[in-house]
């Protein structure tokens, strides 16, 4: 039974923290509070073991990210991406996902969380295959899943890995601040409320952008009931309009898809929980395995990934793009999106 001391603390807390949510002093603060609470944070209660140890400097990026402090002796991005579309974008988070700036650490970091989940496999005796590193299908262009797994029923569970970024564009950090500033007295709720479709990369709504995108695998009308519909493009090329989606393609093979999807800051999407939960069930009736343990360790070597391929896209974001010509204008229009010192008060320039 819980103590009158205890319960007071708890009460305690959860004031001071949806405290912190509105006194926040800009949407990306206030949404990394939120997501820091929501997020699995195995790894930062683990124990040091093999394969789960941070750098320093892993350490510290973890730490920016989470929870909006700014990285020691680094701008927000001393580096421009070059696009266009991103020249106001200057937080460490925009490293995250632009393939400008860390195209080869967003893909190591990809390949390393699939490895992941097929060592999670392996403790259970269940052999994996990393279908994306196999020859692509006849007329593919691409294989449409990561990961392949038989499950004791007797199907087969197919998985495409995705990683989002929920502190891009501005216009969906600022409808994902106003959710959580409406929920703020529900924790729970708030991120229910959060995990919106029409909000851009949330969890959800790449869930849904994988369960709808459309391979570039035609239809056939014994397997999926539909005539494929093919027309030339620009370049003279024959192109099918009406390819399959992925559940789609997993249907015709006999085959279960979930998209695993994971947000930067290491919040889960709902098919990612499904997943876990349907391998701790595993654990649960596997000889020799503590169910408890298993999921604990599996959470914990996917925040370490997280945080290790993180860190290496900070790290190519610092060294490549084409450095700023202007002086930062800290205080200007995207004031607002600039990373954060540990006492929340702005950073300003050096001569500032």
């Amino acid at each position: 039974m819980q103590s009158e001391q205890s319960a007071l603390t708890l009460a305690a807390e959860r004031w001071l923290f949806e405290q912190s949510l509105i006194d926040a002093p800009n949407r990306h603060l206030l949404l990394a509070r939120h997501t820091a609470r929501m997020a699995n944070d195995a790894i930062l209660r683990a124990i040091p073991t093999y394969g789960c140890t941070l750098s320093d400097f892993e350490l510290q990026v973890t730490l920016a990210l989470r929870f909006g402090w700014a990285l020691p002796n680094v701008l927000p991005l001393a580096n421009r991406c070059g696009h266009k579309r991103h020249q106001a974008l200057q937080t460490l988070w925009h490293s995250q996902k632009c393939t400008k700036l860390a195209v080869v650490a967003i893909k190591s970091r990809h390949e390393q969380l699939v490895k992941v989940i097929k060592t999670a496999c392996a403790r259970l005796d269940i052999v994996a295959w990393e279908t994306g590193s196999q020859p692509q299908a006849l007329g593919s262009q691409r294989c449409p899943f990561d990961i392949e797994f038989p499950l004791p029923n007797g199907s087969v569970q197919v998985l495409d890995v995705t990683v989002t970024t929920p502190f891009e564009p501005i216009e969906s950090v600022q409808q994902q601040a106003r959710e959580i500033l409406h929920n703020v007295h529900r924790a729970g709720k708030a991120e229910k409320a959060r995990q919106k479709r029409r909000f851009s990369n949330t969890a959800v709504s790449k869930e849904h952008d994988k369960r709808t995108h459309r391979t570039d695998i035609p239809p056939s009308l014994s397997a999926n009931g539909r005539e494929p519909i093919w027309v030339n493009n620009r370049d003279g090329h024959r192109v099918c309009t009406n390819c399959l989606t992925a559940p789609e393609l997993a249907d015709m093979q006999c085959k279960s898809f979930s998209s695993f999807t994971l947000e930067s800051c290491m919040v889960f999407g709902k098919d990612a929980w499904e997943v876990v939960d349907t391998l701790t069930k595993i654990a649960e009736e596997a000889q020799g395995v503590n169910a408890q343990h298993f999921k604990e360790g599996f959470l914990r070597e996917l925040g370490a990934a997280m945080a290790k391929g993180n860190a290496r896209c900070v790290q190519d974001a610092m060294l490549t793009g084409t450095p700023k010509q202007e002086e930062t204008d800290w205080d200007g229009e995207y004031a607002d999106q600039f990373d954060l010192v540990v006492d929340s008060r702005p950073r300003r320039s050096p001569d500032g």
